[in-house]
Parts: C-alpha cells; sequence; structure tokens
C-alpha cells in the first residue's frame, strides 16, 4: 500500500506540478521516460489531490475530475466529479473521510488566498466557510517605551493572505499547508502546520499556525517550499527549488523523527543535550 501511495504521489508530481511534461528540458529526461497521461487534453490539468474511495481529483479550470489509478500507475477512468466542481478550490486540498470534509485554499479577488471549508452532506458538500484560525486577525503593535509587543501576529502582508495547498496530519487532528508570511519564515514560501483545538469553547477551531522547520534541523530554506504531502505521519513529500535540485521545483522528502540536539541552557550557561521529534532536513527523491 505505501508503495502504491509513493508512485501516486510521483504521478501527481511528475503530471500536475510540471503544469506541461513536455516543457521539461531535455537534460533532466536522461534516465526517464515521460509519457503523457492518457487523461490529458490540450487544456491545463492542475494538481491532483487524493480523494475517498482511493480515487484522485484534478481540475481543468473549475471543473473537478475524478480518476482511478490503473495497474499501470497512469489514471483511467476519468469523469467530471459535480460536488467538488464549482468550489473555487484553488491548487491542491485535503480529504478527511472521518469529518467529510475538505479543506482548501480559495483566492478572492483581491489576490488573498485563504484556507476554507466544507462538509459532505449526502452527494453535495456545503457551501465553503473561512476556516476559523486563531490568530487570523491580530496584529503586532509596538508598546511605546517598552521593546516588547502585545500578543499575535498578523499573517497579513500588504492585506494579502497567503495560505495554500493542504494536507492532513494525525487523523485529522493536524493540518500542513504552504504558507506565504512576512513574520517567522526562513525566506519564500514555507511548509507550516496548525493543530485542532480540543473541547468547544474556544472561538477558534485551529491552533495559530506554526513553521514546521526546526531551527537547527531544517525542513525550510530561503527558497520555495510547497505542495507537502505526509504519509502515515512519519514521512512529508514535498517540492522545492532549493539550490542543488535539477532545476525548478524538485521533489524532496524528509523524515519526522526523534533527533539529540546540543542546546545552551540559559541557567547554567552551558550546553546540554536534549532529544525532540523534529522533521529532518529533506532530501532530493528520483525513485
Amino acid at each position: 500500500m505505501y508503495l502504491k501511495m509513493k508512485r501516486a504521489l510521483l504521478l501527481c508530481v511528475i503530471s500536475f506540478l510540471c503544469g506541461n511534461l513536455y516543457a521539461i528540458h531535455e537534460e533532466y529526461r536522461e534516465g526517464y521516460e515521460i509519457v503523457s497521461s492518457q487523461v490529458s487534453t490540450s487544456q491545463q490539468e492542475r494538481p491532483m489531490s487524493f480523494y475517498k474511495d482511493g480515487k484522485v481529483v484534478y481540475f481543468v479550470g473549475d471543473t473537478a475530475y475524478v480518476a482511478v489509478i490503473g495497474n499501470s500507475n497512469d489514471l483511467e477512468k476519468a469523469e467530471v466529479c459535480p460536488e467538488l466542481t464549482g468550489l473555487g478550490i484553488w491548487g491542491t486540498f485535503a480529504y478527511d473521510p472521518r469529518r467529510r470534509a475538505i479543506y482548501f485554499a480559495k483566492v478572492d479577488e483581491l489576490g488573498n488566498s485563504d484556507l476554507y471549508e466544507a462538509h459532505l452532506q449526502g452527494n453535495t458538500f456545503s457551501e465553503p466557510r473561512l476556516m476559523k484560525i486563531e490568530g487570523l486577525d491580530k496584529i503586532r503593535k509596538d508598546v511605546r517605551g517598552s521593546s516588547t509587543g502585545m500578543g499575535g501576529w498578523t499573517y497579513r502582508y500588504n492585506k494579502i493572505t497567503g495560505f495554500y495547498n493542504p494536507t492532513l496530519a494525525e487523523g485529522g487532528k493536524k493540518i500542513y499547508f504552504t504558507g506565504d508570511f512576512p513574520k517567522k519564515t526562513f525566506g519564500g514560501k514555507d511548509i507550516w502546520y496548525m493543530e485542532r483545538m480540543s473541547g468547544d469553547n474556544s472561538a477558534y477551531d485551529w491552533k495559530m499556525p506554526v513553521n514546521a522547520s526546526d531551527s537547527v534541523e531544517k525542513l525550510n530554506s530561503p527558497s520555495r517550499e510547497d505542495y507537502c504531502f505526509i504519509v502515515g505521519d512519519t514521512a512529508m513529500y514535498l517540492t522545492s527549488d532549493r539550490p542543488g535540485g535539477f532545476g525548478g521545483l524538485d521533489l524532496y522528502v524528509s523524515k519526522y523523527r526523534a533527533m539529540e540536539f546540543d542546546v545552551l541552557d540559559t541557567a547554567t550557561n552551558e550546553m546540554v543535550k536534549v532529544t525532540r521529534k523534529v522533521w529532518t532536513k529533506p532530501v532530493i527523491t528520483i525513485s
């Protein structure tokens, strides 16, 4: 199952993140047979996402198509998916079968890209609503006469928000996504995550987003990281245009594991060893 999922993920990235298979430079085709999927058309097909019943969905304009992955790892039996058509989905989406909910980015006329959710009711999804995320409307302000700031920070940059391409982890309790924010970033687009609130007393459904990169073992880089996908809560596939790749967005993998670090104990001013689970530095994958 894991191997089939990995092959399907590679198919998603190769077929749709490149936009046009025949635009791949010749030097990057060496050792590979680049074949257009049988569902490809003269129009632009946009990134795929995993959906229910082991199927995948891709978009042509705002029309959603659902297909199965055949034995040859190509897409088969593509047909219009009416319940996902017309929701305004931009990029990839995350489907939670437990809650029958879908999470996705939607871009407004000003260029704001925010995360929305909709719930499957019968054979159709409910009207999308903005996800209730802690801190979304907070603004950091300097306090006169003090070097401290008021709590919270803003995701808005020149009145533009940048949430993209969500994926689920930990049984729907955590969402990873691409963030384009001015604060707490490693540069460019980074991979972020947020956890589901516990209890019913909060005004928010999701906690304040956190950069997924550890300060020592860096997942993110000054380049662009995007299109992450979590497998088994232990592996993250993502794309990046960081130096050392083959050009453009390349496919990388990071592992979530316990690592030992030397950190400064401010109480004793001595270095001590601590163990914490982090996403490791991504390595390029071509297999």
